[in-house]
């Protein structure tokens, strides 16, 4: 499928192959265009983006190169060693090394290694993945750098090296009576050094692996504490920002905003206050500091003023009556979709998709989409945007499913459409529908099999890949999940049986082959009726997991395709306590909890994470006071549930004291926002 789309940090090219030595003496410059083309990521949005959005743009790309200075021609230049050379340019920040290499062969191998094996790595990722690491650099200085600073990670000075590249070049754009040509270039330099940044912090997280047996969480402060019983929480993707809905009474929720500075939370001033009950909070994909709740049959946009550190409302439009919103989706270029059905407990379905205005800091609300009946099933995927809408059919025909999504033909220029299929198959009528996470692939679920199908938008067609049964105790129930793909969509986790777990691996030639299976204990229990609800399955990297009201099962992968079972946690209390969770941690690592003795006065919390030679090994476990709601986007921040209290927990270093001088963060921060 060919979609347009904006350079993102999270997308590296290779980089660029030099010309001849003599290249540079041709008195032509490499040109923009000619960055651009060899930069390690995708083009970025327009230079008049709104300076959140310019911090995370481009990840890895170069920097526009100027004309190439005299002295680049002079053959003492030219003629200095290798070894010099290597010296000089391990100095020089990370997002200036594209210009370097295309000055010529010598420069080019001179160059660190570093660059593309960021740039591997990240072709190694799914999108949905990169997406957690575009503004990382946001909150480098408070979170993510002094934490690499006491681990003493060999790479904090690149770290800081391009930190500083980005302040210097944020400082530079403050000077009065710049030319328009001079501050858009200023701008680019400062969207390639933010993403440089961005990338660099995600790759020191897991390569190499953080030494987290020489991390310790402590509590940290929340200013003004959470006392009332949590609905919903929310990191920003910055990890700087956490959105909690709190209950007040029995029908409404109010919104509490806090941010990180100062080693706590502190409470945020919303201008003007939320007046209607909040029922939906999300933060921005792509532009920072931004923030959309639902209200009543209201959507709005939050943002942070650059004065008075506010953050105000705006509406950006109403839901008609008698709908009622009750989804808000964001994709990766922060276009909005909300989903409304009928109050009148008539059937039915609003669907309002806004596009994203980059350069104008708005959004187009593109002509509403009502339809008659409720569909069976609604799937979105983040990365493309994708919705899919499963509508049932009558007359023994095949099931309809809508999609809509941006640019799903090459000549929709990247505009919004939408795409009716028909899911013709042998089975049964469908009542599940889900997109793969990179969006290439449509699922279909029904009571006993699976049908997955290559999603063809340019042709308009689905293309039968897989067809299998598929063991569903509760296929009217979503929350429990017997089928789930790997982030990055080439694999698939299917429960073929109450215990049995099949893999199936996609090839290069796009057919789906079966892979490893694992057998659970026959003492795991996956059917008993109080476990309906919290049947899940987890599938990353190379860690497979399955879990209900009482057990967690995990096995780690081998080098030789084969998994081994990791842990067996198990809840021992009598009082039937939250389930035993698994979340994904700092770098690599994973965090998982449960009440596994009586005498204990709270949860244990287990950190493993990969040693040296790559195995997962547990290397830490301490007593947390309730069950683990979820985590940051950096993994350094828990969030732990206590009665009807909510408590925020911090990983630092065990040397880390608790009364640390606050630092400003305007070295993280655009100085126009």
């Amino acid at each position: 499928m060919n979609v347009s789309y904006d350079r993102s940090p999270g997308h590296p090219e290779a980089i660029p192959q030099p010309g001849p030595d003599q290249a540079a003496q041709t008195g032509r410059s490499p040109g923009l265009a000619a960055v651009r083309k060899h930069s390690l990521t995708r083009s970025s949005t327009p230079a008049a983006t709104q300076s959140g959005q310019q911090e995370t743009d481009q990840a890895l790309a170069s920097a526009p190169a100027p004309t190439p200075a005299s002295g680049c021609q002079r053959p003492c230049i030219q003629s200095f060693p290798h070894e010099l050379l290597s010296l000089i340019f391990d100095c020089l920040p990370l997002s200036t090394h594209s210009q370097c290499a295309l000055v010529c062969h010598r420069w080019y191998a001179s160059l660190p290694s570093i660059r593309p094996r960021i740039a591997q790595w990240l072709e190694t990722l799914s999108p949905v993945r990169r997406l957690d690491f575009r503004q990382l650099a946001v909150g480098y200085s408070r979170r993510t750098g002094p934490l690499l600073a006491r681990q003493k990670h060999p790479l904090f000075p690149l770290l800081q090296r391009q930190h500083q590249e980005l302040v210097r070049l944020q400082k530079e754009r403050q000077q009065p009576c710049l030319t328009p040509d001079s501050e858009q270039l200023l701008r680019r330099q400062e969207r390639t050094a933010l993403g440089c940044l961005s990338g660099l912090i995600g790759y020191s997280l897991h390569q190499p692996p953080l030494q987290t047996s020489q991390l310790s969480l402590k509590s940290v402060s929340c200013h003004p504490p959470v006392t009332e019983p949590v609905q919903m929480l929310s990191f920003s993707r910055c990890s700087r920002w956490l959105a909690v809905l709190c209950h007040r009474n029995q029908d409404t929720a109010c919104l509490r905003l806090y941010g990180w500075q100062q080693d706590g939370w502190h409470e945020q001033t919303l201008v003007p206050a939320p007046v209607c009950p909040v029922t939906v909070v999300t933060f921005a994909l792509r532009m920072l500091d931004t923030l959309f709740t639902i209200q009543d049959s209201d959507v709005f946009v939050w943002r942070k003023t650059a004065q008075a550190g506010h953050w105000c409302a705006e509406k950006l439009y109403s839901v008609p009556f008698p709908y009622q919103p009750y989804e808000l989706m964001v994709s990766d270029e922060d276009d909005l979709v909300s989903l409304a059905t009928r109050g009148d407990l008539y059937p039915g379905l609003h669907v309002q998709i806004s596009n994203c205005l980059t350069g104008l800091q708005c959004w187009q609300h593109l002509p509403p989409q009502q339809y008659r009946n409720t569909p069976k099933s609604i799937a979105h995927q983040k990365g493309r945007g994708l919705l899919g809408l499963l509508f049932e059919e009558t007359q023994n025909r095949p099931d309809r499913v809508l999609i809509l999504g941006k640019g799903l033909k090459p000549t929709w220029n990247g505009l919004w459409g939408a795409q009716p299929y028909r899911m013709k198959s042998h089975m049964a009528f469908f009542s599940q529908i889900r997109f793969s996470p990179d969006g290439q692939h449509l699922l279909g679920l029904t009571n006993t099999r699976l049908c997955l199908w290559k999603l063809d938008t340019e042709n308009q067609i689905l293309r039968e890949k897989l067809q299998r049964p598929c063991w569903r105790p509760y296929p009217r129930s979503p929350m429990a999940q017997t089928v789930i793909f790997r982030k990055d969509g080439k694999q698939l986790l299917v429960a073929h049986s109450p215990h049995r777990l099949q893999l199936w691996n996609l090839h290069d030639n796009g057919d789906w082959h079966a892979g490893a299976s694992v057998e659970t204990p026959s003492t795991f229990d996956s059917a008993s009726s109080h476990q309906q609800h919290a049947l899940c399955l987890f599938l990353e990297d190379r860690i497979l997991a399955i879990g209900n009201a009482d057990t967690l099962l995990v096995w780690h992968g081998r080098t030789n395709a084969s998994w081994q079972l990791l842990m067996h946690r198990q809840n021992n209390r009598n009082d039937r306590p939250a389930p035993p969770e698994l979340h994904s941690g700092v770098g690599a690592a994973i965090y998982t909890t449960a009440n596994e003795e009586v005498a204990d006065a709270g949860t244990r919390l287990w950190i493993h994470a990969p040693d040296l030679q790559g195995q997962l090994v547990r290397q830490a476990q301490m007593i947390i006071p309730g069950p683990l709601r979820g985590t940051s986007a950096d993994g350094l921040s828990l969030v732990i549930n206590d009665g009807n209290q909510v408590r925020l927990l911090q990983l630092t270093h065990p040397d880390d004291k608790d009364d640390k001088d606050d630092k400003d963060d305007k070295d993280d921060k655009d100085p126009h926002r």
